[in-house]
């Protein structure tokens, strides 16, 4: 499970069900009702997100192919759009300097005895993602 905030507005995904909800905050703090992001197309295996400015969210997709997507929120609802995709080796973190997202890949395969998998060097991949 990951979490990233716009505005007063807390945003959480779940792995295991794929799915995105919101969490109001009050001016004092406390937590509003937990309720589902409708989104465009089915998110798969959400991990890492980040907030991308007042409205948008960047999320690292592990399923299928693994993917980078930005979010673009209208109150209850979302609008997918793919950045990058072919993030073969489990997409599970989105960091943004400037104008560039960062993927990592965590080569989940690498912790199974399985001598025949030889895992790549670590690395950070770079995706335009432009202003927030």
């Amino acid at each position: 499970m990951e979490s990233a905030c716009s505005e007063n507005t807390l945003y959480v995904n779940t792995l295991s069900t794929s799915k995105l909800f919101s969490v109001r905050i009050g001016r004092d703090g406390s937590a509003g009702a937990v309720i589902e992001v409708k989104l465009d197309r089915p998110l798969e295996r959400p991990d890492g997100m980040r907030s991308f400015g007042g409205d948008k969210i960047l999320i690292v997709e592990g399923g299928g192919a693994g993917r980078l997507s930005r979010i673009d929120l209208a109150k209850d609802a979302g609008r997918l759009t793919t950045l990058k995709e072919g993030y073969p080796e489990n997409p599970v973190a989105i960091t943004v300097v400037g104008e560039t997202g960062y993927v990592l890949e965590a080569q989940f395969r690498a912790r199974r005895p399985d001598p025949a998998y030889q895992p790549n060097p670590f690395h950070a991949t770079a995706v335009p993602v432009g202003k927030p």
